[in-house]
């Protein structure tokens, strides 16, 4: 029998309007991984195969969290980063690599609470780390001044590797990006 290579841990996180699900899928390997705080398109339960792709592959930490839609999700999405800077050495992050990132309506989600970040002088969130956002979201995260560079990728499972890849750049990992010194072009 294949060892596990990661393990995954539901959350149960204090949220303005009540309890918000949470999973953190993390690394065996030992501590020190960046750490992305993804807002799902769904379920936690639905974004699963991809949190363990982007820890396995990308040797994230991932802690994908429930949420409301906006505005009311933007102080959902608040508490979930400001607890994960506040924890993240305790799960074994690196908590000067803090990413964050939405898939879907998760997007808009992502590249709000980045926004917020940025007129609260929090320091520089990488990301956001958008996946098939809509186009609302894709005009309005166009790496705004002051804003870490937005990284999109489209059309589902056909770009895994792409995103991979963006997650690699954003946590400054290119050289497992076999020679590209940039992230895959936004389409």
């Amino acid at each position: 029998m294949t060892p596990p290579s990661h393990t995954a841990a539901d959350l149960r996180l204090r949220g303005q309007a009540g309890p918000l699900r949470a999973r953190l899928h993390r690394p065996i390997e030992p501590d020190g991984h960046p750490l992305l705080v993804l807002f799902p398109a769904g379920s936690i339960d639905r974004a699963d195969r991809l949190c363990q792709g982007l820890c396995l592959r990308a040797g994230l930490m991932v802690i994908a969290a429930s949420h409301r839609r906006l505005p009311a999700g933007l102080h959902d999405g608040v508490m979930v980063v400001e607890w994960s800077a506040e924890h993240a050495t305790e799960l074994g992050a690196d908590p000067n690599r803090l990413l964050i990132g939405g898939e879907g309506i998760g997007g808009s989600l992502a590249t709000s609470v980045a926004m917020h970040a940025r007129e609260q002088h929090w320091p520089v969130l990488a990301g956001p780390l958008l996946i098939n956002p809509d186009s609302g979201t894709l005009q309005g995260a166009l790496s705004p001044p002051g804003l870490a560079p937005t990284i999109a990728i489209t059309s589902g499972d056909s770009h895994y590797d792409d995103l991979l890849h963006a997650a690699l750049f954003l946590t400054g990992r290119t050289s497992s990006l076999a020679g590209r010194s940039r992230p895959p072009p936004i389409p």
